[in-house]
């Protein structure tokens, strides 16, 4: 007899929406091409406007390729019913975490060292929402836009805006995926005791008629 796991990737592999059961470390050429034009857009809009004044994009393409993989991955878990919130958190903290707190910690430093008390003040700030993954947020709100505003690139944890936003996606799309998972799993379990029940009915009526014809 076949284990539940089994006639789970049997599905996934018969699925017309999942042609093909995927192992999350499966390699990806075109998804590594992808991360390679997303990288070289950005370093030549960094170097010089001109050369591509639209390489910017690249922060979008990364946004695209982290929300495909991840979503993959999760999907497939799911499926499998080896998916677990606290292992997919912790593997995310892993591999974010150590490198974005030297940075932030080596960039506070600098700051107090180097900047007035004002911006060294704001640049504190924007280490605390970074650290609490909110550094879109903090500076959504409280950049200065106007006329007489420091140039952006006076701000040293700017860059951090699109951690944020990804460590943000981390934290929320694990749980709606669950959370639509079980919700579809228990409306498929609904019908299916639904269809069952009629099916029963039909069986009780065709007996009853049955017995009525035989007196």
């Amino acid at each position: 007899m076949r284990t539940y796991r089994q006639v789970v990737d049997a599905h996934l592999q018969s699925d017309v929406s999942m042609p093909r059961v995927v192992d999350e470390g499966e390699y990806r050429a075109d998804v590594d091409g992808l991360r390679a034009v997303a990288v070289l857009s950005v370093i030549l809009f960094h170097l010089d406007k001109q050369l591509l004044p639209g390489g910017f994009v690249g922060v979008d393409i990364f946004f695209v390729i982290s929300g495909f993989l991840i979503t993959r991955n999760i999907v497939v878990g799911i499926h499998r019913c080896r998916f677990s919130l606290v292992e997919f958190y912790r593997r995310r903290i892993k591999r974010i975490a150590p490198a974005m707190l030297v940075v932030v910690a080596v960039t506070t430093l600098f700051a107090q060292l180097l900047l007035v008390p004002e911006d060294a003040r704001e640049a504190l700030k924007s280490a605390v929402a970074s650290v609490l993954s909110l550094a879109n947020v903090f500076f959504w709100l409280h950049t200065d836009t106007s006329y007489f505003a420091a140039n952006t690139a006076e701000l040293p944890l700017l860059h951090l805006w699109s951690l944020g936003v990804e460590e943000q996606f981390y934290m929320i799309w694990p749980v709606l995926l669950l959370v639509f998972y079980r919700r579809g799993r228990t409306v498929a379990q609904w019908d299916l005791w639904s269809l069952r029940n009629r099916h029963r009915d039909r069986r009780f009526a065709r007996a009853a008629g049955h017995g009525s014809d035989g007196r």
